[in-house]
């Protein structure tokens, strides 16, 4: 704004809410203008917080406002009538008008086809708004004519520009400019001088040595990047101009600007010598990028008789004569030099007079920025300096304090270099008064949702609400009863479930019986079901097919003993007497506990009718089975917890386990040593890594005993022995324990056995300490403190009950349990009757088996079974201080086996025996029996046949192809 202004106030981080006038006090123009900042400010933040970045009103044209289209011929783009606010500025648009005819651009003869001929693409139609100043000279009206010539106040008007730019295919319209913001900075001090003997100099004691007050200007002129950019400087803020009546030239190739009226005033007048700026409505309407400045021009002549004054062109100057018509006016700058184009920015402290000094920083310039630099001649202590912030006694850097330009994308449209064709899309957003909001004005993220062509809530909600009665959908949103949607599902009917994301809490397990097919999707780990109370969160039961993807869960209890109302080896998820289950995608985590009780996943048969309680029993427990068809379970990461197993499946007919992971989370504190082994099953499972394979009534005899070997103990009393592995530390210590601590009065072997196992609980429920007879003993202690409470999972897969027919287990990775893969059928029945499964096939699994105690344990099992083939699997087997000796198979096949039997190329690591397989009964024919081509490192033996005759071992072949 280059007014005659004596400085600006206005700070928005003052947080100055108003002006205040007090009576009897010199009005200045500075507090009315702020006072004018002040309200600007306000209107304008508040209007952008409601608005937005850019909003059209509804309420005004049927929020056409700014809309764009084509004119019929395709020669030019039209712009509808109304209104839009631009961060908060309110532009308006008093009539339907054309890209070629609106009001805020004078494109003189340069239309749009003229400037983009041939430059065929797409465009980004945009609004440049930004805010010019009005003097007298841009609009007479202004001028109070009664005043005789004097012109009074300025004014700030808002101008609107639809430009075009090419689309650069970036996608992305959020904060779009159409080139680089200006990012420069200026610094300003005022510095003192030498001595000076001049006496209309002030003193050199002072900074700042003019005598007059000023508000010096500072100005970009050629815009661009740091090495191009210039600029000019006016110590009365560029204020002083005049009005153009015509240029001509004369016979001196030297133009002669006739003026409206010139002002004789030395100071505020034109001179020789002086550099002046001629500019129009055309120039300043106009800007390209980087801003709009004119042509500088050095006052060769001024005749003192006439208004006129002579300026020279430099060569390869633009003439004066070329700068449009409309408002044609000069400003006088104050800067020296010879070349037309300004003072290069790209150097140090650069003076402007009388100690003024700046210095620019920053890489990229507009023409037209600009800073204020108040100075103020010395009349006390206070003056005699210049108005700038500093920092730690260094002057600030600043910046600009405008012209600002705010952007919005309107529209993008195709042009095939002649004419325009379409329009693409339109950007304009659309905003109603607060008092009339509907669905239709309020978006929402559509993005995990997925609801074709929803762009807005009413879109969403016809579209639910159109959905096939027949395939009920159901919302889940978080929040109290969430689970009570399920209830809208009738007896039989089909329901497709969706969860959003958020967190969804049970205090009791959801029970779905009888319904339809169900498909439940969530968000990814972002749904999150949570039970803490609960054994189980979703249990399914006789419901036609399940399909559940894309969603965590997690249960915090588990059930066993006495006393409990959960029932034994609930899933996270539970199935029952389902058909068809396919499980993918999900995140599923159970609680820990001493012994095993539940499981992430349980699928299991259904009974088919009971029997009447009068009726005869039958003669086996799986006459009643009715399997479940179908089973996938497929890429999920399930967290088992300690002593818990991953995923049970008891009588299914197919079943396809394949790319899950299977890890045993860590243990929580609760779940102490201590605490573990007031666990009779885990104190048990202890106990066997010091009193493991027990034989009663052996050693009587010399000979006997002297078979004993390094891990075994033998102890002897007048009516009992016993014969025991055990740990190869303590095998003194059971000796010293026999010789001296066993109490008295043992009636037999069995006596002994129990007496034995009851010193060992003792000793783990007393921290390795035992008592005998009163007496203590502290023989255990030091093996009790290698004990580790590590969290070991109890089993990963499981594959059980009395029927399967097709399993396949692949390519999964399981982690910290004491059994991987367990694959066996079974039920109780009269001698002689076996379950046998169909096709079994476990292969590429990555299986890690930790051994923090006894138990059950190993790789890979399979029982009884047609056709198995176990190939490309890698098992380890991380042992603890207290079971380093222990022993483990990496894989035990043992049972009844039809034609077909391979195991080959697997990686047996840090086990005990590599392979077991021990056949039971008889084989039609000649079997495939094949075990080959696996590694054992270090096992003490690879391929282990326990008690199986000559012939039966002929019938398997490869064995040798083995190794360890």
């Amino acid at each position: 704004m280059q007014g005659d202004f004596s400085r600006n106030t206005f700070s928005k981080k003052n947080h100055y809410r108003g002006v205040l006038q007090q009576q009897g006090r010199v009005q200045l123009d500075s507090d009315l203008n702020e006072q004018q900042a002040i309200n600007q400010y306000y209107d304008e933040t508040g209007a952008r917080d409601l608005i937005g970045p850019a909003g059209v009103p509804k309420s005004k044209f049927n929020g056409n406002g700014f809309k764009i289209g084509i004119a019929s011929d395709g020669s030019d783009l039209t712009i509808k009538q109304g209104s839009i606010y631009v961060d908060g500025i309110l532009c308006e648009n008093e009539s339907d008008v054309t890209y070629n005819n609106q009001v805020g651009i004078d494109f003189k003869d340069d239309s749009f086809k003229a400037l983009y001929s041939d430059k065929q693409g797409t465009y980004i139609v945009y609004l440049d708004v930004w805010q010019r100043h009005i003097t007298a000279l841009d609009d007479p009206n202004i001028r109070e004519k009664a005043l005789g010539g004097p012109d009074t106040a300025t004014r700030i008007k808002t101008v609107w520009q639809v430009k075009l730019a090419k689309d650069d295919n970036k996608n992305s319209f959020e904060n779009w400019t159409p080139y680089p913001a200006s990012n420069g900075k200026l610094a300003a001090k005022a510095e003192l001088a030498l001595s000076s003997i001049d006496p209309c100099k002030l003193s050199s004691t002072i900074g700042y040595r003019r005598l007059e007050n000023q508000l010096y200007r500072v100005e970009i002129h050629k815009g661009g990047k740091r090495e191009e950019a210039t600029f000019k400087w006016s110590r009365d803020n560029g204020s002083v101009t005049a009005g153009v009546t015509k240029i001509d030239k004369d016979e001196d190739d030297k133009y002669i600007v006739t003026l409206k009226n010139i002002n004789r005033d030395e100071v505020l007048g034109f001179s020789r010598g002086k550099w002046v700026e001629v500019l129009s409505d055309y120039i300043e309407l106009n800007g390209q990028p980087y801003g709009a400045h004119g042509e500088l021009y050095r006052i060769s002549n001024v005749d003192p008789s006439n208004p006129k004054i002579k300026i020279s062109c430099q060569l390869n100057q633009q003439t004066p004569d070329k700068m449009g018509s409309k408002n044609l006016k000069l400003r006088r700058w104050d800067h020296k030099g010879e070349n037309s184009y300004g003072i290069p920015v790209n150097q140090e402290w650069i003076p402007l007079e009388d100690g003024i000094t700046v210095n620019f920083s920053g890489d990229t310039f507009h023409s037209g920025d600009y800073w204020l630099i108040p100075a103020r001649t010395a009349i006390n202590s206070e003056t005699g300096n210049i108005e700038w912030p500093s920092e730690g006694g260094e002057p600030s850097e600043v910046e600009r304090a405008g012209i600002y330009h705010h952007y919005c994308p309107l529209a993008l449209v195709e042009f095939d270099g002649i004419n325009f064709k379409t329009v693409v899309k339109d950007f304009r957003r659309l905003f109603p008064p607060l008092t009339d909001v509907n669905a239709i004005d309020v978006g929402f993220d559509n993005e995990k949702c997925e609801i074709p062509n929803a762009e807005n809530v009413q879109d969403a909600l016809e579209y639910l609400c159109n959905l096939n009665d027949s395939a009920c959908s159901l919302i889940a949103s978080p929040g109290k009863d969430w689970e009570l949607i399920f209830n809208k599902i009738a007896d039989k009917q089909d329901a497709k479930i969706c969860f959003q994301v958020g967190e969804y809490l049970l205090d009791k397990p959801v029970i779905l019986n009888n319904k339809g097919h169900l498909k439940i999707s969530g968000c990814g780990p972002g749904t999150r079901i949570l039970a803490p109370e609960s054994e189980a969160a979703f249990s399914f039961e006789s419901c036609e097919s399940v399909e559940i993807h894309s969603l965590y869960a997690e249960c915090g209890k588990i059930g066993f003993g006495k006393g409990t109302d959960l029932k034994h080896l609930n899933g996270v998820f539970t199935f029952s007497a389902c058909p068809e289950i396919n499980i993918e995608n999900v995140k599923l985590k159970c609680a820990a506990g001493a012994e095993k009780a539940a499981t992430c996943i349980s699928i299991r048969d259904a009974p088919k009718d009971k029997p009447d309680s009068n009726s005869p029993k039958p003669k086996s427990k799986n006459t009643n089975i009715q399997l479940v068809k179908s089973v996938r379970v497929r890429n999920n990461d399930l967290y088992v917890g300690a002593e818990q197993v991953g995923i049970l499946l008891v009588n299914v007919a197919r079943a396809v386990v394949e790319d899950n992971s299977i890890v045993t989370s860590e243990k929580p504190k609760s779940l102490s040593l201590s605490r573990l082994l007031e666990n009779k099953k885990y104190r048990s499972a202890i106990r066997k890594l010091v009193i493991s394979s027990p034989v009663l009534g052996v050693g009587k005899d010399e000979k006997e005993a002297s078979k004993i070997s390094k891990d075994e103990v033998l102890i002897k009393t007048e009516k009992g022995s016993i014969r025991f592995k055990t740990d190869p530390s303590l095998t003194t210590t059971w000796q010293t324990l026999a010789n001296n601590y066993l109490p008295k009065g043992i009636q037999n072997d069995r006596d002994l056995l129990s007496n034995i196992e009851k010193i060992i609980d003792i000793a783990l429920l007393n921290k390795g300490v035992t008592s005998v007879s009163g007496q203590k003993f502290n023989g255990f202690k030091d093996w009790y403190e290698l004990l580790i409470p590590k969290a070991a999972g109890s089993q990963g897969i499981v594959i059980g009950g009395g029927k399967a027919q097709d399993i396949h287990i692949v390519n999964n990775k399981i982690s910290g349990t004491r059994q991987g893969i367990h694959v066996g059928v079974s039920h109780r029945s009269e001698k002689g009757e076996y379950d046998i499964a169909g096709v079994v096939h476990i292969r590429d699994n990555n299986i890690s088996i930790l051994l923090p105690s006894g138990g059950p344990r190993h790789g890979i099992f399979a029982g009884n079974c047609n056709s198995l083939i176990i190939e490309n699997n890698y098992v380890s087997v991380k042992r603890l201080p207290t079971t380093l000796k222990t022993s483990i198979e990496g894989i035990k096949v043992y049972g009844y086996f039809g034609k077909m039997m391979i195991i080959r190329q697997n990686h047996l690591e840090n086990t005990t025996v590599g392979i077991m397989f021990k056949p039971l009964g008889k084989v039609s024919g000649t079997p495939q029996w094949i075990i080959t081509d696996n590694v054992a490192p270090g096992a003490k033996n690879t391929v282990f046949l326990p008690y199986v005759t000559d012939s039966t071992r002929k019938l398997v072949r490869g064995i040798t192809e083995n190794y360890s």
